[in-house]
């Protein structure tokens, strides 16, 4: 007899708990400066009123930003989209109150599209308090630049005005107060005998274009830090389609190596915002040196992890740093509610953006013996663990490996020895749990064993490969194969269709241009929870099939519905309202969820 041994991560990943779903379609364009998309983006499992609060208050929130930020900034110049919006307006709103705030995303692609809005909201946000409270003082010695590119040097002062000796034409040239804070910039560069290429063209456009100003500071009193990934945000300014404007020559900015050493040197002038790889680049370079900073961000999951995160929140306690904003995939643990929170969903995100989302439905299999056969096994389980006062969960949690055998060919499949595997696993671990509870009340536990392994045989005596008989009524672009099963899959059976592992799926789900009709053996087996499966498929731009036996159906629904309530408690969560102001309807009803012993004991 051959077994095939399933990796550790198949058994690791296929005993943990399950959770939830939704879909829905967008309302219909509206005569309003940002109006919602006309084509239908996703369908809702829920009541009507349930999505129609969920898309107004989407619209809403989107409305709100885009209006603030119309009010307050003329942001309509830049090319950002509603989501990207949203961030710009959450970031701005704690930035100007000393708050902090978490963004949360459901996908870790997302902190890479924030990286521009969050970068010019804390410019934007930086500049109007360094404009507001101006300090810039011009003192003899300082060399200056104005924004033809000519360079000069304060010789001295005579009454209020300056006298500015300026190499590339050998003139004196007396200037104003108002005529040197209007054209002219302290610059930290060397002084030249000629007109420099170097100009501050690009950073006089963005704040004048932003703020319909006329002169503009040349030292920054505040100051903010940033820590990133360095390539990740130069190939997104490289590729930026939001401005016109060249960012890095319009934005003080400069990066700090781990080393120390300093670049993006584009704009000789003293750094407002300070980027560094990692926490201890900050202490080391910035903090340690003395150099204040008005606010921390910190953009990544991999940036605030363990004691750099612990770190962060000292500073903040003792107002070293007065607020941080963090952005990244993966949550926290806030004890003492430091930081507000705000998770996205996909359905704002696809909503915002326009796109579509996964659907997925099940494809039910009926009167199948071999499931029968499967209910009678755990029927009897549970009268043992009546009769004894036992628990057999051990055994019960065994039928998730028997839902997604499904063989790859009618007859003399090589994936028979699958069956065998099985089999012989779910004879071992149920000898060894009814021995070790009954030898503890000195029961001979060999009729029950027998009576066990009865049933066991039974179940693989009525398996006819049902799910596979279904192949031929279903349309599909892909099939996703448990991993232990796919090579003899690839081998046997014959299909235009692509065949991938759950794995080799996701990997490649966003090279799809077009919006695949996808089959599911089963949402067990695939090396994820099954939660997971379900929200990770929700997440995508594809449809869904599962093939299910009737058991696997029922936790389908459940894990739709209760993902549908997670999203839900998010959308009512009070640190939204605390940022935003924004309430959606109390009324708004989650959807019942089926808790039993059967879905316990599945996860």
């Amino acid at each position: 007899m051959l077994f095939i041994f399933f990796p550790p991560a198949f058994f690791k990943n296929n005993f943990k708990p399950a959770r939830k779903w939704h879909i829905w379609l967008c309302p219909k364009t509206q005569s309003r400066p940002f109006a919602k998309p006309k084509e239908p983006l996703f369908c809702l499992r829920t009541n009507d009123s349930s999505m129609k609060e969920i898309e107004k208050y989407v619209w809403e929130l989107s409305e709100k930003a885009n209006g603030f930020l119309k009010a307050e900034y003329n942001i309509e110049s830049f090319n950002i989209s509603h989501f990207q919006s949203i961030n710009f307006y959450l970031i701005d709103k704690v930035l100007n109150t000393n708050k902090n705030l978490f963004i949360e995303s459901f996908d870790k692609e997302l902190p890479s599209i924030s990286q521009f809005p969050t970068i010019l909201a804390a410019a934007i946000s930086l500049f109007f308090k360094n404009y507001c409270d101006d300090k810039t003082e011009y003192n003899i010695g300082d060399v200056i630049q104005g924004y033809n590119g000519t360079r000069g040097k304060i010789i001295r002062k005579e009454d209020d005005n300056f006298i500015v000796a300026v190499p590339s034409d050998g003139s004196l040239r007396t200037l104003t107060t108002k005529q040197i804070k209007k054209n002219w910039i302290i610059t930290n560069a060397d002084l030249s005998n000629r007109k420099v290429k170097t100009k501050f063209t690009a950073y006089k456009e963005l704040y004048s274009l932003l703020f319909k100003v006329e002169s503009f500071p040349s030292k920054f009193n505040y100051k903010s830090a940033i820590i990133l990934e360095k390539k990740e945000f130069d190939d997104e300014i490289k590729n930026q389609t939001y401005t016109n404007i060249d960012i890095l020559k319009a934005i003080p900015i400069r990066w700090i190596s781990k080393n120390g050493t300093q670049s993006w040197n584009h704009i000789p002038i003293e750094p407002m915002i300070l980027c560094v790889p990692d926490f201890e680049t900050l202490e080391e370079y910035i903090l340690e040196k003395g150099i204040k900073i008005e606010s921390l961000i910190v953009i990544g999951k991999n940036k605030y992890k363990d004691n750099d995160l612990t770190k962060i929140k000292r500073y903040l306690r003792e107002g070293d740093i007065p607020n941080c904003v963090i952005l990244g995939n993966e949550g926290f643990e806030d004890n003492n509610s430091q930081f507000l929170k705000w998770k996205w969903t996909y359905e704002e995100f696809a909503l915002l953006e326009n796109l579509n989302i996964g659907r997925i439905e099940s494809l039910q299999i009926q009167d199948s013996k071999f499931e029968v056969a499967i209910n009678s096994f755990i029927d009897f389980l549970y009268s043992l663990e009546t009769t004894y006062s036992i628990n057999l969960n051990n055994i019960k949690t065994l039928r998730k490996f028997l839902y997604p055998l499904v063989l790859s060919k009618e007859s003399n499949s090589r994936n028979t020895n699958q069956l065998d595997y099985v089999q012989h696993l779910m004879h071992k671990v149920s000898r060894e749990c009814i021995i070790e509870n009954l030898y503890n009340q000195n029961i001979d536990p060999a009729q029950e064993i027998t009576n066990v392994e009865l049933l066991i045989d039974g179940i693989f005596g009525t398996f006819k490969n049902d799910k596979f008989r279904l192949l031929d009524k279903v349309d599909f672009d892909i099939i996703i194969i448990p991993e232990p099963l796919l090579p003899n899959w690839k081998n046997e059976f014959k299909s235009k269709s692509k065949l991938l592992s759950l794995q080799e799926f996701f990997k490649t789900q966003n090279n799809f241009t077009t919006t695949k009709q996808v089959l599911v053996l089963s949402l067990f087996g695939n090396g994820m929870q099954p939660f997971d499966v379900v929200r990770n498929f929700l997440n995508t731009k594809h449809n869904y099939k599962f093939l299910c036996y009737q058991e696997e159906s029922k936790i389908l629904e459940n894990l739709k519905n209760r993902y549908f309530n997670e999203i839900i408690g998010e959308y009512t969560s009070s640190d939204r309202e605390k940022i935003t102001g924004l309430k959606i309807n109390e009324n708004l009803r989650l959807l019942k969820i089926k808790v039993s012993d059967l879905i316990e004991n599945l996860h």
